[in-house]
């Protein structure tokens, strides 16, 4: 099984930097997803990985090997692409039973690894089927079932699913995931979709304008971002911006606008914070109590907005501080009508604090 390694590699395009100093390391088996905003790098950095592209300065390492200068042809991968890549003349066994065929292998093991393959993927029903008779679910099975027959022990997935409506998409990616981990590859998956990054991630590369924001797991990104970026794009959060008012061993006074004041715990991944430093208060919509009566550590607010999620309904609530507070509350609870005036709390192992960034909230959380 491939790690792949790359050490100080820039891409540029003329005076645009696509990627810039990527340091990163995969290791073997682990299936990793790359995700951020349009025009972040992602793709430029999987084009790196499968040699499709030379990076401009830097390195690429599979194994141990320099592999900066070895085309894609000669990096043994396999690939899945958005736009379904089979061959419309050729019917599914024979799409599938391509690579075997072209390498040379004896008809005996070309018939091996397509009965394999196609079971893997539960295609056998469907092996005599040219890819336009079959639906666009079905069509990428086939594609991922092709690039399983190349045998290779690297898998390149660009933008798989996109193209699937959402209940096939649900029902692949499990799939993709689970032949990925039984057969002992290792994936490098292109998404957009934070949910399908989520669900097949054992790591998730956050891209922001050519960087990597961070490297962690999906339950590290979404309990505990490292920053103000990596929270608002993975994920619902409250971003509410104050000061330090005071602070003691255990906790932070916090003064919010309005002159409304909150007790935050301290917790040991928080930076230090000097009094009369500006911060941001970030906590998750399911972290975010809705109460009837004031009490210590609340804020006041009305309901502007009620939306119904399927298992819990989430309200938007307008703060008597001038924030949009967003609180999720189970079904099994009284609904709200719109207007009501409440009181919120943050459950306190829910709450992070940040510095407040360099050019204020807004612009650290442009997507562009």
């Amino acid at each position: 099984m491939p790690k792949i390694e790359l050490q100080n590699v820039t891409k540029r395009f003329g005076r645009i930097f696509a990627l810039k100093k990527v340091n990163l390391t995969i290791n073997d088996g682990e299936y990793v997803v790359i995700l951020g905003p349009s025009g972040c790098g992602k793709t430029t950095l999987l084009n790196i990985i499968a040699g499709i592209w030379k990076p401009t300065t830097g390195k690429v390492f599979l194994d141990g090997k320099d592999v900066t200068d070895v085309p894609l042809e000669e990096r043994h991968l396999s690939f899945v692409f958005q736009n379904i890549a089979l061959f419309p003349h050729l019917n599914v066994w024979e799409n599938v039973t391509y690579s075997p065929f072209v390498r040379g292998f004896p008809a005996k093991k070309q018939n091996q690894i397509g009965n394999q393959i196609l079971g893997l993927v539960e295609l056998e029903e469907k092996k005599n089927e040219l890819p336009q008779n079959l639906s666009s679910g079905f069509q990428q099975k086939a594609a991922l079932a092709r690039a399983l027959s190349t045998e290779a022990k690297l898998m390149i997935l660009d933008e798989p699913l996109s193209a699937l409506d959402p209940a096939v998409r649900v029902e692949l990616r499990t799939k993709i995931r689970k032949l990925v981990k039984e057969l002992g590859i290792t994936a490098v998956h292109v998404t957009h979709d934070q949910d399908e990054a989520m669900s097949v991630a054992d790591k998730i590369i956050l891209m922001r304008k050519g960087e990597i924001v961070n490297v962690a797991t999906p339950q590290e990104m979404y309990n505990t971002p490292k920053s103000l970026f990596e929270g608002y794009f993975i994920g619902q959060a409250n971003f509410i911006e104050g000061y330090v008012q005071a602070q003691d061993d255990t906790s932070f006074t916090i003064n919010l606008r309005r002159e409304k004041m909150i007790k935050i715990k301290k917790q040991p991944f928080y930076p230090e914070f000097d009094a009369g430093e500006p911060v941001v208060l970030f906590c998750r919509p399911e972290n975010t109590l809705i109460l009837p009566k004031k009490t210590d550590n609340t804020i006041g607010g009305k309901i502007k907005r009620r939306i119904f999620m399927g298992s819990y309904y989430r309200y938007e609530i307008l703060s008597f501080t001038e924030d949009l507070i967003l609180a999720d509350a189970p079904l099994s609870q009284k609904i709200l009508p719109i207007n009501t005036q409440i009181y919120v709390r943050f459950k306190p192992n829910g709450i992070i604090l940040f510095k407040e960034p360099k050019y204020g909230l807004k612009e650290e959380l442009q997507l562009e």
